[in-house]
C-alpha cells in the first residue's frame, strides 16, 4: 500500500467513524424523552360510528421535566387526526382529537383496534433519530351499527328533502 492509500483510507475511517459517533449521539439523546399518555386505559375507547371522538392528552418530558416547544407528529394506524403535527405547550402537552372509522361490516372496515403513534421531530440534532410511543384506542362496535351490506349507500348526517 502506498503512502497516498493509507491517507485515503483514514480519512474514510475517520469520516465513517465521525457519522456514527453522530448517530448514536442521537439515539442516546432521543431516549431521554418519553411520552406520557394522559388518559387512562380505561378510557382509551371510542365506537367506531365514524362520527365519535376521542380527545387525548399527550406529555412529553425530558428527564421527568415538560418540555416545551417540541414538534411532535402523529398517525393512526386506522380513522383520522384532523392534526398531524403539534407543538408542547409549556407544560410538555399536546392535545388532540382521534375520530374512528366508520364500521360497515368485518369485510369493509373489520372492528380492530388502533394504534396511535407519536414522533418527536425536535429532539434530533443530527440525523432523524426521534423519540417515538406508540399506544392503543379500543374500537367498540356501536349498538346502533348492524352489518351494512350496501355500505355505498351509506350517509352520515341528514340530507336535504330537495334532493
Amino acid at each position: 500500500m502506498t503512502k497516498k492509500h493509507i491517507i485515503q483510507i483514514s480519512v474514510l475511517g475517520a469520516v465513517l467513524l465521525l457519522i456514527a459517533a453522530c448517530a448514536i449521539f442521537d439515539f442516546a439523546v432521543s431516549r431521554q424523552y418519553a411520552f406520557e399518555v394522559l388518559l387512562s386505559e380505561e378510557k382509551r375507547m371510542t365506537v367506531a360510528d365514524g362520527k365519535s371522538a376521542l380527545r387525548i392528552k399527550v406529555r412529553l418530558t425530558k428527564g421527568g421535566k415538560a418540555v416545551e416547544g417540541h414538534n411532535i407528529y402523529l398517525f393512526a394506524s386506522n380513522g383520522s387526526l384532523p392534526a398531524s403535527r403539534c407543538v408542547t405547550d409549556e407544560e410538555g402537552c399536546i392535545s388532540f382529537y382521534y375520530y374512528p372509522y366508520l364500521y360497515v361490516n368485518d369485510k369493509v372496515t373489520p372492528l380492530e383496534d388502533v394504534t396511535i403513534t407519536m414522533q418527536d421531530e425536535s429532539n434530533s440534532k443530527v440525523f432523524m433519530i426521534s423519540a417515538r410511543s406508540s399506544f392503543t384506542v379500543r374500537i367498540l362496535k356501536s349498538d346502533e351499527t348492524q352489518d351494512i351490506d350496501d355500505w355505498q349507500s351509506i350517509t352520515l348526517g341528514e340530507r336535504n328533502e330537495e334532493e
